[in-house]
């Protein structure tokens, strides 16, 4: 199972909007902030059924953030890192 997880930050409407591809189960996204862990954020995700989501995202801060797309059930898991500014691309072709 090929899984790739692609979004586009809208600093501007505060959201986080994308596509998992190959899932289209509920899913969290953890960005980490690199050394104040109380900016880190937890994100509960329920895509549409072709794996497309939109989640609010207060303002981030234009760092090097670390961030872990997994599976409710912890069976699968995708991480980068990422910079807060760019389009976020994490691909994975097996699980």
């Amino acid at each position: 199972m090929g899984l790739a997880l692609r979004a586009r930050y809208d600093r501007g409407q505060g959201r986080l909007e994308g596509r998992l591809a190959g899932q289209a189960a509920p899913f969290t996204i953890y960005l980490a902030h690199p050394t104040l862990p109380e900016r880190d954020l937890r994100l509960f995700v329920r895509p549409a059924a072709d794996g497309s989501f939109a989640v609010a995202l207060p303002a981030l801060a234009r760092t090097h953030w670390q961030v872990v797309a997994e599976g409710a059930l912890r069976d699968w898991r995708l991480a980068k890192g990422w910079d807060g500014a760019g389009p976020l691309e994490i691909v994975a072709d097996k699980p």
